[in-house]
């Protein structure tokens, strides 16, 4: 744990030069995965209590009436949460290696998922404001929307580093493979609907 612990606050203060080290010493998959659901389920579950603050906030009563119903539902969100995580990393972690395969990178997979989850470490950026959540519930809710763009730019940069030491590749190669896949898959989902929506809408036309 104490190693966990100096890892993460090595990619604080230092990322670039932790990163180098974790991948030179290759720790595996383990110590990736323990810092990936880490920060999961602190995020999780710092973003349920803080909702749960502001709902208490806002409709007090009613939500203390419902407070049984309101803990089974807290903890289905939690786990529905880290699952969701789970599986985003996986398929983000696909896209991104197929992504610098196609940029000559030369790691494996399991260089390519380990560095993701090093760079959930991004995520204590937007999991600090919601302590105070029980004092600030609206203020907290608004820090952790507006951080959250600042945490997705550090994880982007954090994931850079990592997959241009394991890839062998360009930093400005690593970024593109870091932003290309959710740009795919974004398009897609949101593409896929148009034009879904855009040929029913002509079917109504001779």
């Amino acid at each position: 744990m104490e190693r966990i612990i100096s890892r993460i606050g090595g990619l604080i203060i230092s990322p670039k030069e932790t990163m180098k080290i974790l991948i030179h010493e290759k720790r595996g998959l383990a110590e990736a995965l323990a810092i990936f659901l880490l920060f999961s389920v602190l995020n999780w579950v710092a973003l349920v209590l803080a909702l749960r603050h502001l709902f208490n906030y806002i409709i007090g009563a009613f939500i203390m009436s419902l407070r049984f119903l309101t803990l089974w539902l807290s903890t289905l969100f939690i786990a529905m949460g880290i699952i969701f995580d789970l599986i985003f990393w996986a398929l983000l972690s696909v896209g991104i290696h197929l992504t610098a395969k196609a940029v000559d990178g030369g790691g494996s997979f399991e260089d390519t998922i380990s560095v993701i989850g090093y760079s959930q470490v991004s995520r204590a950026l937007c999991i600090i404001p919601l302590i105070l959540s029980p004092f600030m519930p609206i203020t907290s809710m608004i820090l952790y929307i507006g951080l959250g763009v600042i945490t997705i730019a550090w994880f982007i940069y954090l994931a850079s580093i990592g997959l241009s030491e394991v890839h062998g590749i360009s930093f400005e190669k690593a970024l593109i493979t870091v932003i290309l896949p959710p740009l795919v898959i974004l398009g897609l989902l949101i593409g896929i609907p148009l034009l879904w929506g855009l040929l029913s809408f002509w079917r109504w036309f001779p």
